[in-house]
C-alpha cells in the first residue's frame, strides 16, 4: 500500500512541476510532448504500484465473527423452518392416508445441543371431534407417547 501511496506523491509532484514548468516557459510542441510522456511514464508507474501492491482489505476478526454467527443462526433458523415444513407435509400425508383430513397441522422443533433438529410437539386443528379422536390414535401409535401431541377441533 505504501507503493501506491509513493506513487501517487510523486505523481502530484510531478503534475504541479510540469504546470510551472508550462507556466515559466512558452509552451511548444517538444515541451509538450515531453510533458505529455513524463505523464504517461507517472501514470503507469501509479498503475504498476496498484497491481502489485499488497492490498490490506481483511475485516477485523470482531467483525468477520459476527457476521459469520449471524450467517450461522440465518441457515439454522432457515433449516429448521424447512424442516418444520416438510414434517408438517409428511404428517397430512400420513393422517389422509388414515382417512382423516385435518384442517391445519403446526409443527414445534426445536435444535439439539449436539446441531440436530428434534421434533417436540404437534399441533392440529379438525374440524369434527372424531376426526380428532382418530389422528390422535393414530399419531400416538406412529410417533409415540412422549411427544407433546396437541388437537383442536373448530379450524385454525
Amino acid at each position: 500500500m505504501s507503493d501506491v501511496l509513493e506513487a501517487a506523491g510523486a505523481a502530484c509532484l510531478f503534475l504541479v512541476g510540469s504546470e510551472l514548468v508550462t507556466r515559466l516557459w512558452e509552451e511548444d510542441k517538444t515541451l509538450a510532448f515531453a510533458r505529455g510522456l513524463a505523464v504517461l511514464v507517472v501514470l503507469l508507474g501509479l498503475v504498476g504500484a496498484l497491481f502489485t501492491g499488497e492490498w490490506d482489505l481483511e475485516l477485523p476478526q470482531a467483525q468477520g465473527e459476527a457476521a459469520g454467527q449471524e450467517l450461522r443462526s440465518f441457515v439454522e433458523e432457515e433449516t429448521q423452518a424447512a424442516v418444520e415444513e416438510e414434517l408438517e407435509r409428511s404428517l397430512l400425508g400420513l393422517l389422509e392416508a388414515g382417512g382423516v383430513t385435518a384442517e391445519k397441522i403446526q409443527v414445534e422443533t426445536d435444535i439439539g445441543e449436539e446441531g440436530g433438529i428434534e421434533c417436540t410437539g404437534v399441533e392440529l386443528w379438525f374440524a369434527y371431534p372424531s376426526q380428532e379422536e382418530r389422528a390422535l390414535a393414530l399419531l400416538r401409535g406412529v410417533l409415540g407417547e412422549e411427544l407433546s401431541i396437541r388437537t383442536q377441533t373448530g379450524g385454525g
